[in-house]
């Protein structure tokens, strides 16, 4: 979790790891939400690749870059699949989409096109 200078609530989630193979599936993949306490209201920033974790946060002081870790794309579990020696991409090819590559753990930098505030 991260709280930005304006209060806003930072949330990640690490569905992977969690509970039942049905109750992972209900949930879908890890996400990234923010909670504005202005509004009250939680939104759902970004959602990670299949098989990750959304594991840390982080923003630059003036708020206009995001710092996003995500974890362990194509973790092994079923129902997602079984990533193997023969077929390390059997559940993501996360970042790179390389089809000789393998996942990897990465931290994504989130700008607004405009140069606004992240989250607003």
């Amino acid at each position: 979790m991260h709280v930005g200078d304006d209060g806003r609530l930072w949330i990640t989630t690490d569905v992977p790891r969690l509970g039942t193979d049905e109750q992972r599936a209900a949930l879908g993949n890890s996400a990234l939400l923010c909670a504005d306490p202005e509004s009250g209201r939680i939104r759902r920033f970004l959602t990670g690749p299949r098989g990750s974790g959304i594991s840390g946060v982080s923003a630059a002081p003036d708020q206009r870059t995001l710092f996003v870790t995500v974890m362990g794309p194509g973790w092994s579990g079923s129902p997602l699949g079984e990533p193997t020696a023969a077929d390390p991409r059997a559940v993501s090819n996360w970042p790179g989409h390389d089809g000789d590559g393998r996942p990897r753990s990465a931290v994504v930098v989130v700008r607004r096109e405009d140069g606004g505030i992240i989250g607003t």
